[in-house]
């Protein structure tokens, strides 16, 4: 009905406007999952229109009762989870292999995604990405925002294709070539 509103009107700005407004609060409205578990905003299995304490599933035959004290209930002291090793330190412990291997993928990717995503621009717009107004800039900006978020996305990809090939770089490129030993230069 508003967006009707505003195609009537003809006020292409407003309905532009509201589109934003609309997803902007769609996104955020999801923003709570990316907060960290030691924010104690969401605890494991709550539900978000939860008032009380977080409390298991009641088994068959129970009841639920309310219990009214004067005393505060026992605070637990959250159990430290253990720390996730990074992905990243995972390719450097695989040496030069390893690093070789993440700079190959990267290049890989990056030349076979820019291209597409470039193309794909054109097909869908029918001209090519420009910066010469301002709403050539703002659709280009939005293409370059969906895009880079979604190579966030496959950074876990990327990284797992690394450490998977890894020992083949390693078989085929670093040891023929002598690339993970010191050059040794003879002192005289």
């Amino acid at each position: 009905p508003l967006l009707e509103e505003c195609s009537t009107q003809h006020n292409p700005e407003m309905k532009y406007d509201v589109i934003c407004a609309v997803a902007l609060l769609a996104v955020f409205h999801g923003a709570d999952a990316f907060a960290p578990a030691s924010a104690g905003l969401m605890r494991k299995g709550c539900s978000r229109t939860a008032i009380s304490s977080c409390r298991p599933p009641l088994r068959a035959g129970r009841t639920l009762a309310l219990q009214m004290s004067e005393t505060e209930p026992e605070s637990k002291t959250p159990e430290p989870e253990p720390e996730k090793e990074n992905m990243m330190t995972k390719v450097k412990a695989a040496g030069v292999a390893g690093l070789v291997s993440y700079a190959l993928w990267e290049f890989a990717f990056w030349t076979i995604s820019l291209p597409i995503a470039i193309y794909s621009y054109h097909a869908t717009t029918g001209v090519w990405p420009s910066f010469d107004d301002k709403e050539s800039t703002a659709k280009v900006s939005a293409v370059i925002f969906g895009f880079l978020n979604l190579a966030r996305a496959l950074v876990p990809v990327r990284i797992a294709l690394t450490l998977g090939t890894a020992p083949l770089v390693d078989k085929y490129i670093i040891k023929p070539f002598n690339l993970d030993k010191k050059s040794e230069t003879p002192a005289e």
